[in-house]
């Protein structure tokens, strides 16, 4: 049962990032600038990135520590959420430099980061959790 919500869960962050992939093609398409951050709120959205990130990985490594599965799955999520989250940090953080060509680099680096979350997904579908690495 633990093993059928692993891969589930899996499936739904491998899908959902997809979708998240496809949704930044057109920003690194475009040309025009995003919102502009006041530069605190700009600097708390990367300390809370950063942190989140920071967690995320912490949580997986202790995860695979104990062998607890549901556990596992979800640090996974929550990694792949904070690469997502990474995204949101390079929009704010570029928009105080007022560079014209922002929605071209933080669409191009949602394409990164939301693969690097698929993987993520793709990882948890294809391995077999509770065995040994």
């Amino acid at each position: 049962m633990e093993r059928r919500a692993y891969r589930t869960i899996g499936w739904v962050v491998l899908g959902l990032s997809l979708g998240y992939v496809v949704t930044c093609v057109p920003l690194m398409l475009d040309r025009s600038q995003l919102s502009h951050y006041d530069s605190n709120v700009a600097i708390g959205i990367a300390t809370v990135a950063f942190t989140e990130l920071a967690l995320a990985i912490q949580g997986v490594i202790s995860a695979r520590r104990t062998r607890a599965v549901v556990v596992e799955a979800i640090r996974l999520t929550n990694l792949a959420g904070a690469f997502i989250l990474l995204v949101l940090t390079q929009a704010a953080l570029l928009s105080i430099s007022d560079d014209g060509a922002s929605t071209h680099y933080t669409g191009l680096t949602g394409v990164i980061l939301g693969a690097a979350a698929a993987l993520t997904g793709i990882y948890m579908v294809q391995h077999r959790p509770g065995h040994p690495r």
